[in-house]
């Protein structure tokens, strides 16, 4: 049942980004972005061309950030598998930065989906509730780096025997981290 439930979340991680590009590009068309020159006015008749798509979109990444919870958990627990038992200290770093991954990308579709919700207020609010949303969709790479430097780090500190990654994805995760 473990290994069952591991892989379950593991799919749950993939199952996660796929609702996010879905949420961000075809249901909200937050693809290519707008311009960030753009004023309160030019914001909220983006968002009235597509204020179902942008209050879907949210739904979405709201869903999308509770999934990327036990694909955080599942990864935690290869990594603890791989750190010595007295100091658990990589896989209590990935499973913190999960989780507080999974928290901004909830609060990001929240955010759009507040800001597409009344369309009749004051435009600058609007438009500060989408440079709100804006900047915290970026906030999760650091933490997305943490989360590759940890599982790198446990890689290439693992003295078992049995190898749970291969040390090629060690360098894999810290080459994803400098990419973030």
């Amino acid at each position: 049942m473990s290994v069952r439930l591991q892989i379950l979340c593991t799919w749950c991680g993939i199952l996660s980004t796929l609702i996010f590009f879905i949420a961000w590009w075809p249901a909200a068309g937050f693809f290519p972005p707008h311009l960030p020159s753009a004023n309160a006015d030019e914001i909220v008749a983006l968002y009235r061309q597509n204020q179902n798509g942008i209050r879907t979109g949210g739904i979405l990444l709201i869903i999308a950030g509770g999934l990327y919870v036990p694909f955080s958990a599942a990864l935690a627990t290869q990594i603890r598998r791989m750190e010595d038992r007295d100091n658990p200290v990589l896989s209590y770093t990935e499973l913190g930065a999960g989780a507080a991954s999974s928290v901004l990308y909830t609060t990001l579709g929240m955010l759009w989906g507040v800001a597409a919700y009344r369309l009749d207020r004051d435009p600058q609010i609007t438009q500060a509730l989408n440079d709100l949303a804006w900047f915290n969709m970026f906030q999760p790479a650091a933490l997305f780096m943490i989360q590759c430097l940890s599982l790198g780090i446990a890689i290439l500190c693992n003295k078992n025997p049995h190898q749970v990654f291969p040390r090629w994805f060690a360098y894999f995760n810290f080459w994803v981290a400098f990419m973030f």
